[in-house]
């Protein structure tokens, strides 16, 4: 019985989603938005509430950068619980 003999272009590349892919950070990105959208929150009131400039949220939402988990997070909390522009701004 004769071995195969492996080459890498016979192996179907497998694909991984990162943080690194541009479709799934397009994607997080779009999520984010709609997040902070539900909350009735603009771009400069998320920027207040998650100190950060209001260009690096843009470039977040533009998915130019990875969004940082804890961002991404404490908007799907606020949203979760149902807190209000109100009671966020605060």
């Amino acid at each position: 019985m004769a071995r195969q003999k492996y080459t890498s272009y016979k192996v179907r590349s497998r694909r991984i989603r990162s943080d690194r892919d541009p479709d799934y950070r397009a994607e997080r990105a779009k999520t984010f938005r709609a997040t902070y959208a539900a909350l009735g929150l603009k771009l400069p009131e998320v920027a207040q509430l998650l100190h950060v400039s209001p260009r690096t949220l843009h470039n977040w939402n533009a998915g130019k950068y990875d969004i940082p988990y804890a961002a991404y997070k404490l908007l799907r909390v606020l949203l979760l619980h149902g807190v209000l522009q109100q009671q966020v701004l605060q």
